[in-house]
Order: C-alpha cells, then structure tokens, then sequence
C-alpha cells in the first residue's frame, strides 16, 4: 500500500492510497491515519482510493470504525473513488450509508469551500 499526503490545509487531509487494501495494507493505513490524526486537528479526511485494486473485509471494517471515530471528534470521512468495482462495494457493503463518496477531488473540494486549490 502506497500512501501519500496530497493536502493538509483548510481543515482538511487528503490522502491518496495506490495498491491493495487488505490486511497489510490496512495495518499501514492504520499507522498512516494516526500519525495524521497526532499532527494536527482537521476536520474532513478525504481517500483518494482511485489506484486501489482491492479492498478487502478488513479495508471495508477500518473506514467504518475511523467513520465512527471521527464523528466523536466533530470529524468527516470521505472517499473519492470513479471505479465501479469500488463504487459497486462500497454499495453492496452499505458503506455509502455512512461514508460520503464523491467521484472527483476538484468537485468535493469546491463542494467544501476551498477555491482555487488542484490537486494532482
């Protein structure tokens, strides 16, 4: 699992995850989201999850108990994806139930208020 940091400005981190999210992958994403969350308050987390081949029970689990432990922060979590495999998951697990899935970063961040920012 590749992970990088795309945005941390205006209240919000965007992270772009490429490769497989199983249970190694989410063991890395876990790591990922801590360190993010002990740097600094935000208030939105966006995955960019685009490059990811697979999410696996285990990924599907870790964005529902982060969804839930960022709501008791005042927090969002949510997810761009165009794939339909991905898109089709999120659907079939109920996970768009909970979690926002936007299909583009420009428009959620033009949805959230940030002008004038692109992002690669």
């Amino acid at each position: 699992m590749n992970i990088r940091t795309l945005n941390r400005e205006n209240n919000i981190v965007l992270l772009k995850l490429e490769g497989v999210l199983d249970y190694y992958g989410t063991l890395e994403l876990k790591h990922a989201v801590n360190e993010c969350i002990n740097e600094a308050p935000f208030e939105h987390l966006i995955f960019d999850v685009d490059n990811v081949n697979f999410i696996g029970s285990c990924g599907i689990g870790f964005f529902l108990s982060l969804m839930s432990r960022l709501k008791c922060a005042d927090g969002d979590l949510m997810i761009v994806c165009k794939k339909h495999e991905l898109l089709n998951l999120f659907k079939v697990t109920q996970l768009t139930k909970f979690i926002d899935c936007h299909y583009d970063v420009t428009s959620l961040f033009t949805e959230l208020g940030v002008k004038n920012r692109t992002v690669a």
